[in-house]
């Protein structure tokens, strides 16, 4: 899976790509878009987030797969960006790409939940849950993030289309909902005898390619 060190400026790109995804949004959930001039990358693989850009400084949080990152700065070897994501009301630590749709985008440590930037509030009509945006800033290692999302879907998939039609036919992704999905893969996640962090590749990318969140996981 290919890496991306440059910090190089796509304004024009971004920009389009943030009108675009604002659209999908709105069609997709009525929540606010997510949008910024800086450059977007995404995380290849479980990340370790940090206050201070210093291989002795100690991790503030974890960032997953595919979490959406801007890059706000860079030194060598480091990059600090600015993660959002969703929160419930007391439960700050996790963060979730979506409102109500249980994609994990960060899990924070209890000590720098203080440092969040609240953004929008928005109330889930399903459940008539009230979920908190939220942004963190910190500094992430540079050799393991891309610009190429589809890079990180078509990883995802070659596993889920091999190693997930062992033991039944394989379940398209939007048949199931990315709630859903997380219960599913709970149960048939340890049978592909994949290791945990290929298992969380798979389950997000089912997650953003599910019934109710197909249009976000296109992005």
């Amino acid at each position: 899976m290919g890496k991306t060190t440059g910090f190089s400026h796509r304004v024009g790109f971004s920009a389009l790509w943030a009108i675009f995804l604002g659209v999908a949004l709105v069609t997709a959930f009525p929540v606010p878009a997510i949008t910024d001039e800086a450059d977007i990358f995404y995380a290849t693989q479980t990340l370790n987030i940090q206050l201070d850009p210093t291989v002795e400084s100690r991790p503030a949080g974890k960032i997953f797969v595919a979490s959406r990152l801007t890059i706000l700065a860079q030194k060598p070897g480091w990059l600090r960006v600015e993660l959002r994501g969703w929160y419930q009301a007391g439960a700050e630590r996790v963060l979730y790409a979506l409102p109500g749709k249980r994609i994990l985008v960060a899990a924070l440590s209890p000590a720098v939940v203080d440092n969040l930037r609240p953004l929008d509030t928005v109330n889930d009509p399903e459940t008539n849950i009230s979920w908190k945006g939220a942004a963190f800033e910190g500094w992430i290692r540079d050799e393991a993030v891309t610009t190429d999302l589809n890079s990180i879907w078509k990883s995802a998939w070659d596993l889920f289309a091999t190693r997930c039609t062992v033991c039944h036919q394989r379940r398209i992704p939007h048949k199931y909902t990315a709630n859903q999905w997380v219960s599913l893969l709970k149960v048939m996640g340890p049978r592909t005898g994949l290791p945990m962090e290929k298992q969380r590749l798979i389950l997000t990318y089912l997650q953003n390619h599910a019934k109710d969140t197909v249009v976000w996981g296109q992005q």
